[in-house]
């Protein structure tokens, strides 16, 4: 698992050691900010693009996936077991 990290800070929250962060933790920060992530992995044929609408389980993503123009196309399902790559950028299409 690939983490790139930017320096962020949560509202009234921080992090105290670098060890103590899950990809749990970071895809439940995007999915209350909303931002926008892509995730890879070898069997993917594409990289895949969206907003996290709801993890179900703490295993599974629902994903709103974005076209090149940031249109929304189609929900899918991921499993976070699945994820190598996670990058996620920081700004967000609703303020």
């Amino acid at each position: 698992m690939q983490f790139i990290i930017l320096n962020y800070r949560l509202s009234n929250r921080s992090i105290q050691n670098i060890k103590d962060i899950t990809l749990l933790f970071l895809l439940e920060i995007c999915l209350n900010f909303k931002f926008i992530i892509f995730i890879d992995n070898k069997k993917f044929s594409e990289t895949k693009v969206g907003i996290i609408e709801k993890i179900l389980n703490n295993r599974i993503l629902e994903l709103n996936t974005l076209n090149e123009n940031y249109h929304f196309i189609e929900k899918i399902r991921i499993e976070i077991s699945e994820i190598e790559i996670l990058r996620i950028k920081n700004y967000s299409l609703f303020e």
